[in-house]
């Protein structure tokens, strides 16, 4: 029966139009969201092949997508590269996309904004050592990398050690 007269695969198109409407999705992610949805693998994969012919579907769109929300949150290199892998964006030409999309300087920026925006929940009341560790903490769970993290405490290192600038007169 040709695609276009069979309910169930025009029931997946539906449902997978549904799905890209609200956000890019990779191939992986939608075949197993319209599977898990009770869509046989058949219909999924006709359904996924119709998609990508048509363009609503796109691993490097939906890896792009993805950097910039991630980069949006605050998040670095270590935790969007788990988010690609986890919705199947890996291999080289998405850790090249990657690295073309957020470079080391890039990312030590989201990780000051990151440690700014949270800074004063974290260090309520503590001593520079004590302060010291939980922005380590707090960058590494939101997945910046040991170098970035590094650079920005030592730079913090710097300002705590040259102490609070003298009134101006």
């Amino acid at each position: 029966m040709p695609p276009e007269n069979d309910a169930a695969y025009r029931k997946a198109l539906r449902r997978a139009l549904h799905l890209l409407a609200r956000r890019d999705h990779s191939v992986w992610e939608l075949r197993g969201k319209l599977e898990a949805k009770g869509v046989s693998v058949e219909a999924a994969q006709r359904v996924v092949a119709e998609c990508l012919r048509a363009g609503y579907l796109n691993d490097e769109r939906a890896a792009c997508a993805l950097i910039e929300r991630f980069k949006h949150k605050g998040c670095g290199i270590r935790r969007i590269r788990f988010e690609l892998r986890q919705r199947g964006l890996s291999g080289d030409p998405f850790t090249r996309l990657l690295a073309s999309r957020l470079g080391p300087e890039e990312e030590l920026g989201l990780a000051r904004r990151a440690l700014e925006r949270k800074s004063k929940a974290l260090a309520a009341g503590e001593g520079w050592p004590a302060q010291k560790s939980r922005f380590y903490r707090f960058l590494s769970g939101r997945g910046f990398t040991e170098s970035s993290i590094r650079r920005l405490l030592d730079e913090l290192d710097s300002v705590e050690r040259q102490g609070p600038e003298p009134p101006a007169t």
